[in-house]
């Protein structure tokens, strides 16, 4: 197999954090030192598409395999194929900054309960995400609109076919989708990027 061109985007990391497994969810942009036989990208840069811990797998896009312009594509089409699984086009859309407490203003749930829901408050210091669809493992409070499991299984693969797969098509260079071991993971960061260095 040939050897992969590698871009470095560590140039536009503003900050980082150190982040367990089960804080990674869609959208956010992490990296970490990988291990195993045959690794291409030993510190890979990726794009979270979906957080499957219960297996020890997290699938996304190794940004380390695109230049700037190729990002800034990827991310126009994601954004565009928010209405591919929700009825808002807003649905992907770049939040910098964020922090843990502000990402489930949505969920209709008091202050104790709403701190037991899966990734609460394990990340402190603001990160940068797009937005992709995202579960709640616990579903509390009367009217509470989180999204399960299996939704959130569903809309990942259809964004994943309608959007993701239609991007890899255009060539070898495109096909930078991966699924990583969170057993061969080390140091794994969740980061606040300079977006403008990014695309």
């Amino acid at each position: 197999m040939a050897k992969r061109t590698k871009y470095n985007h560590r140039q536009a990391i503003q900050s980082f954090q150190p982040a367990p497994n089960k804080s990674i969810y869609p959208g956010m942009i992490v990296d970490f030192r990988y291990k195993g036989e045959n690794i291409g990208d030993t510190w890979p840069v990726v794009l979270v598409i979906f957080n499957d811990h219960l297996e020890d797998k997290l699938h996304g896009i190794n940004l380390n395999y695109l230049p700037k312009k190729r990002i800034g594509e990827l991310f126009k089409k994601l954004q565009e194929g928010a209405k591919v699984y929700g009825k808002r086009k807003s649905n992907i859309f770049l939040i910098e900054d964020q922090v843990d407490e502000d990402s489930f203003d949505d969920v209709d749930t008091d202050d104790e309960e709403d701190d037991k829901l899966p990734y609460r408050n394990l990340l402190k210091k603001p990160y940068t995400r797009l937005r992709l669809p995202t579960y709640k493992e616990t579903r509390t409070g009367k009217g509470s609109n989180a999204t399960s499991l299996s939704q959130a299984k569903i809309q990942m693969k259809m964004l994943y076919e309608r959007v993701i797969k239609r991007f890899m098509r255009r060539g070898e260079a495109y096909q930078v989708y991966r699924s990583y071991n969170f057993t061969k993971m080390g140091t794994l960061r969740v980061l606040t990027l300079d977006m403008k260095r990014l695309q």
